[in-house]
């Protein structure tokens, strides 16, 4: 009969188990096939969990038609923060900073924020992501913003709250659902600030 793999063993992050045993592209029992190992391991990779990801199967345990399949895996640091900065003709002087916390709890949540700042333009924004089957492709997220811009005459600010949900289809297409809610506050000239929901 076929090779069947027996168990899945995670080392590297105990925390880490319980999604990457969730993203498995196989059940235990099932016939070992060598490339459901290498979609795995683009799951995992294309999940933003990881900075090294490893599956081999423990050939020396090999036991007749059973097969234990051992993950390595390396977390990403638990922060990340991007800097950029730059000067152009329409918004002057613009920086950004950008954090990142990829992983908060087992379930794989995250968060993250940004900050956009120029002359023109400020902007802050904030979002909490919750895997729902699986990190890449099925989750719900709830992002809110504000922003001012003031651009000659214009002056206007906007907060934002917006939630949506993303899954994907039987015909591999990606569908996003959201609501968002919006309030600006804007004037234009000498004119009274007039609100728009």
């Amino acid at each position: 009969g076929p090779i069947k793999v027996i168990e899945t063993g995670v080392d590297g992050a105990s925390d880490a188990e319980y999604l990457v045993l969730s993203m498995a592209t196989f059940n235990e029992g099932e016939p070992f096939e060598a490339n459901r190992l290498a979609e795995y391991n683009l799951a995992l990779s294309s999940s933003q969990y990881f900075s090294r990801i490893q599956i081999l199967p423990r050939q020396q345990q090999h036991n007749g038609h059973r097969l234990p399949i051992d993950v390595q895996i390396t977390k990403k640091p638990a922060n990340s923060v991007e800097l950029g900065g730059g000067v152009s003709s329409n918004v002057g002087v613009r920086g950004r900073i950008k954090w990142t916390k990829p992983w908060i709890n087992k379930y794989g949540h995250s968060i993250g924020s940004e900050l956009d700042l120029s002359g023109k333009k400020q902007a802050v924004s904030a979002s909490y992501k919750i895997p729902i089957e699986d990190p890449i492709d099925n989750y719900a997220r709830i992002v809110t913003g504000w922003q001012r811009i003031n651009n000659e005459d214009t002056d206007s600010r906007k907060l934002t709250l917006q939630l949506q949900r993303q899954w994907l289809l039987a015909s591999d297409w990606k569908r996003t659902a959201f609501v968002k809610f919006e309030q600006e506050d804007f004037r234009q000239g000498s004119e009274p600030a007039q609100e728009t929901n």
